[in-house]
C-alpha cells in the first residue's frame, strides 16, 4: 500500500526526468548544428512526447490503467 503522496512524487519525478532528458536531446541537436533551423519544432515535439508519456505514467502509477 503506497501512499498518495509517494505516488504523486513518483509522477512529478518522472515528469522532471522526462523534461530534462528530452530538453537535453533538443539542446544537443541544436548546439551541434544538426537542427538549428528546427529548434521550435523540436521544442514542441519534445513537449508533446513528454506530455503523452507523463499522462500515461501517471495513469499507470495512480492505478487507472
Amino acid at each position: 500500500t503506497t501512499s498518495s503522496a509517494r505516488k504523486l512524487f513518483a509522477v512529478v519525478l518522472i515528469a522532471a526526468v522526462l523534461f530534462h532528458g528530452l530538453n537535453g536531446i533538443r539542446v544537443a541537436l541544436v548546439g551541434s548544428g544538426i537542427a538549428v533551423t528546427r529548434e521550435r519544432a523540436l521544442f514542441w515535439g519534445a513537449t508533446a512526447v513528454g506530455t503523452v508519456a507523463v499522462v500515461f505514467a501517471a495513469l499507470h502509477i495512480l492505478g487507472a490503467l
